[in-house]
């Protein structure tokens, strides 16, 4: 699995995936993982969007519950 982070301006605030933390874009970042697929075909490839926060010490920190990390995982690697 990889992640692209796109770089783009914006003066929004965004709610992170994993821990809810509102911050800024440079606090919280769009990041889209791609990732095969179970496909076996040339171009086999997935990709979902989510807003994480850029220092995941802090973002681990407040990590209350797993749930929503285990979903996007689970949704990425295309695990039932």
């Amino acid at each position: 699995m990889t992640c692209r982070m796109p770089n783009h301006s914006s003066n929004n605030t965004h709610i992170c995936s994993l821990c809810n933390h509102v911050g800024r874009q440079d606090e919280v970042a769009f990041v889209s993982p791609v990732c095969k697929t179970s496909n076996s075909g040339e171009g086999a490839y997935k990709s979902i969007g989510f807003y994480i926060c850029l220092d995941s010490k802090k973002c681990n920190e407040q990590i209350v519950s797993t749930e929503k990390l285990e979903r996007i995982l689970k949704n990425v690697n295309n695990i039932k």
